[in-house]
């Protein structure tokens, strides 16, 4: 899962688009402490999995558009 990625300590781009996030995703994706570029659209986020992210302190770019529930 997206656990995994706490092992990717320089990680600083990713792109999940049409991923069905859920909030324990969200989570995990927040422990990526150097991600500076997220992509999720179109991956059914809700403020509840939105949430978590607010951890990643140096993100400068956040697509989340697509996201109705948003």
């Amino acid at each position: 899962g997206y656990a995994a990625l706490k092992e990717l300590p320089h990680l600083q781009k990713l792109t999940l688009g049409k991923s069905n996030l859920s909030a324990a995703s969200t989570t995990a994706l927040a422990e990526c402490a150097q991600l500076r570029t997220l992509y999720v659209a179109r991956s059914g986020l809700t403020d509840l999995e939105l949430a978590p992210l607010k951890k990643l302190a140096l993100l400068e770019a956040l697509d989340i558009s697509e996201n109705p529930q948003i």
